[in-house]
């Protein structure tokens, strides 16, 4: 049998070039092969992915939506609060009245809180106040009070001269000459009830 190198030159080149074509075709037959059982998986995987996202497109939807409503009701509560605020916001609707006074020209003698009384979910908080001024000043008072962002009821309305005397203000004071009457009245403010936590289960 005739060496390699003994054959004619077009016999090396077909030999050769058919070994060549073997090894082409064997690396794409095994590493090709592979890449397409991979390329499938891959395929597979995004069709299902797919699939779940189609499917989830609505919830995608409700979710905005729910966010949109919570957004509102966050918006709401926060107006609940500054309508009923809770209990420790006494001070500042005690200094609402005074500017109210202030801003209407009017002079808040006195401010003395009554006892709360507690509700199923709100407290009510009442104030006697005692005031003077003259008769239009007096009235812009009560309707400032009645702008305020806070929930406010006028009770027990008493008016009278600066040369009498109402309910809750029998103390005298250096009135001006344009302060010619005389008001007392009670207001009643509301406040949300804080949440106790429950007391810990006793240990036997």
């Amino acid at each position: 049998m005739k060496k390699f190198s003994e054959l004619p030159f077009a016999v090396q080149l077909g030999i050769t070039v058919a070994c060549g074509a073997v090894i082409v075709l064997g690396a794409e037959y095994f590493y090709l092969g592979d890449m397409a059982t991979a390329n499938n998986d891959v395929r597979t995987k995004l069709t299902t992915l797919k699939a779940e996202n189609d499917k989830l497109r609505p919830v995608e939807k409700q979710f905005k939506d729910l966010k949109v409503d919570n957004e509102r009701l966050l918006q709401q509560l926060a107006n609940l609060r500054t309508i009923v605020p809770d209990e420790k916001e006494v001070d500042n609707f005690i200094r609402m009245v005074q500017e109210a006074g202030v801003q209407a020209g009017i002079h808040v003698r006195q401010f003395t809180a009554k006892p709360p009384a507690p509700k199923d979910f709100y407290v009510e908080a009442p104030f006697d106040i005692s005031l003077d001024g003259n008769y239009f000043t007096v009235l812009q008072f009560y309707d400032r009070l009645s702008k305020l962002s806070r929930i406010i009821n006028v009770g027990n309305l008493s008016m009278a001269p600066t040369t009498g005397s109402v309910k809750g203000g029998s103390r005298k004071y250096d009135y001006g000459p344009n302060e010619t009457v005389l008001a007392s009245c009670t207001l009643t403010t509301f406040f949300s009830r804080e949440e106790k936590p429950a007391a810990a289960p006793g240990r036997k």
